[in-house]
């Protein structure tokens, strides 16, 4: 298979490894024709970044200038038909463990969908994985990609899990949530350990594997306090942290965090799922309304769906469902 792949590459057309200081510009340029409607403003970042390495590569990467967060666009797989690159998959090395790898940006150019480029794209990431000592490989498919899932699932693939992006564009006034008593805290440097054990406690294990809960997530000090007084004194939305205590015991979180858009994160135990999800979200919102925010984002696992069913409740929609699947190499 190894020579059939080599001597792919040597042809003009068909199959080769991506060459850095000359596809990084088609590349950008197939992915925003591809995921346009999933890019954020980060994306389209990075494809600015890919762009100006099409123009500069050369001369930026013998200055040493190119963007580390462009280092996981550097592997992977073109396939070109008449002079231009048509197809594209990025392989990477996870960054959480050596044997896990990780394929993205699965595109081929809509007029030469259904030639079987796709799979051979697949193919080739799997064999360089393989090469490579990579066991466990994952990916991210829109729920909705009927095409690309099968794809995928034709390979071996299994659904992980799935991450329902919400979106709240008009946070209207509403009276005050419901109390939810003495229950309810805010919580301070010492609840971190406690909220880092609930979300272990709620995040399967083999989606932690790919997205490792971290006890840093739910830490905060004394720069994020100064940093939310200096946001409150410029009128913008300052962070809130929240949890439910019952008998000493964190069962419940919520957190808004700040940005362009203010990102609300819920996390519930187990046992308490359809308990406290809506009067959570009600105080985000609040908060939120509060200090002048007039939306919000969220990204809720559909392992908790009365979590996004509290966000629906609350005025979100969501916009997509990215489902994690993975397979062993």
């Amino acid at each position: 298979m190894t020579g059939l792949v080599m001597q792919r590459y040597r042809q003009p057309s068909g199959l080769r490894p991506v060459d850095p200081l000359r596809d990084m510009g088609a590349i950008a340029d197939l992915i925003q024709a591809s995921f346009a409607d999933d890019l954020d403003q980060m994306g389209y970042a990075m494809l600015r970044e890919m762009r100006t390495m099409g123009h500069l590569g050369a001369f930026l990467w013998f200055l040493g200038g190119l963007n580390s967060s462009l280092g996981a666009m550097l592997s992977g797989f073109v396939w070109v038909e008449d002079g231009k690159i048509v197809g594209n998959v990025t392989v990477s090395h996870s960054p959480h463990a050596h044997d896990r790898w990780i394929i993205s940006n699965v595109a081929v150019a809509r007029e030469y969908r259904g030639r079987g480029i796709a799979r051979a794209l697949m193919n080739a990431a799997l064999e360089m994985i393989h090469g490579a000592g990579g066991h466990i490989v994952t990916l991210q498919v829109r729920e909705d990609n009927a095409i690309a899932r099968h794809i995928y699932e034709t390979m071996g693939f299994r659904v992980v899990c799935g991450i329902a992006h919400l979106r709240n564009e008009h946070i209207v006034p509403f009276e005050e949530p419901p109390s939810l008593g003495a229950h309810l805290h805010h919580l301070t440097f010492a609840d971190a350990k406690s909220a880092y054990y609930l979300a272990r406690s709620v995040t399967p294990l083999d989606v932690q594997s790919e997205w490792p809960v971290r006890i840093g997530h739910y830490r905060f000090g004394p720069d994020e306090l100064l940093a939310d007084q200096l946001r409150k004194l410029i009128g913008k939305v300052p962070s809130l942290r929240m949890g439910i205590k019952d008998a000493g015991e964190l069962r419940a979180v919520v957190i808004v965090r700040p940005g362009n858009q203010a990102k609300v994160e819920l996390v519930v135990h187990p046992d308490e799922f359809g308990r406290y999800e809506q009067m959570l979200v009600a105080q985000a919102l609040q908060h939120v309304h509060r200090w002048g925010g007039c939306s919000a984002i969220a990204a809720h696992p559909t392992y908790h769906p009365e979590g996004i069913a509290a966000f629906t409740a609350a005025g979100f929609c969501v916009s997509r469902t990215l489902l994690l699947m993975s397979r062993e190499v």
